[in-house]
């Protein structure tokens, strides 16, 4: 993941979401099972848009099982529980919902 922060801080969004597509097709090309590798790269994709899930999710689709929708969803509650110092337990699941509305 050190490289793909390299690639974040020396690129545009647009090329950082470009590559990650990539090497999600490189495996899928591959037959690889990306879908737990490719989680990675969702948690990385919601950092990229600075904890925008909105904007996160807008460049996920369902490539290895909706594995960067997943990513992104997961780093994004843990991000609410470390900022509430809570449980996920305690997590209003709903707010989050609400901002993948629109989202695959």
């Amino acid at each position: 993941m050190a490289a793909s922060a390299a690639l974040a801080t020396r690129e545009s969004r647009e090329q950082v979401v470009r590559v990650l597509h990539d090497i999600i097709g490189a495996w899928e090309q591959e037959e690889l099972y990306c879908h737990p590798n490719a989680h990675h790269l969702g948690h990385f994709l919601f950092t990229v848009f600075d904890g925008d899930v909105s904007q996160a999710l807008a460049h996920t689709d369902d490539t290895c099982g909706n594995a960067l929708y997943h990513g992104v969803l997961e780093n994004s509650l843990q991000a609410q529980k470390e900022a509430k110092n809570c449980s996920l337990d305690e997590l209003d699941i709903a707010t989050t919902g609400s901002n993948v509305d629109q989202s695959p």
